[in-house]
């Protein structure tokens, strides 16, 4: 299938460090959602991130700059029902935490 795929450390699975780790950098809601959601993240740091929304095939389904001190508001109404995997980056490359959405 044509597209872009995430591979590597992008997509291996997420311990319990990590998951938690991510719940101190940011939120996610609502999930589950229906047209957007809100990435919470006001106790970050203020630096521009990447926003990587991945299905569970592995297909990356959105990419997006955000940034890091701030509410972040993304549009998943053209997203397909069902769980994604979203991951943020900072300028670095280097995960800052992944969590899963449900789009309905």
């Amino acid at each position: 299938a044509k597209g872009q795929y995430a591979f590597g450390y992008r997509t291996t699975s997420v311990g319990i460090q990590e998951a938690e780790k991510a719940d101190e950098i940011y939120s996610i809601y609502p999930n589950p959602s229906t047209d957007s959601v809100t990435i919470d993240l006001t106790s970050w740091k203020q630096e521009n991130l990447t926003v990587q929304i991945v299905g569970m095939e592995g297909k990356v389904a959105m990419t997006k700059s955000i940034f890091g001190g701030q509410k972040n508001a993304l549009d998943v109404s053209n997203l397909g029902t069902g769980m994604y995997l979203v991951l943020i980056f900072d300028a670095n490359g280097q995960t800052l935490g992944s969590k899963r959405i449900v789009v309905r």
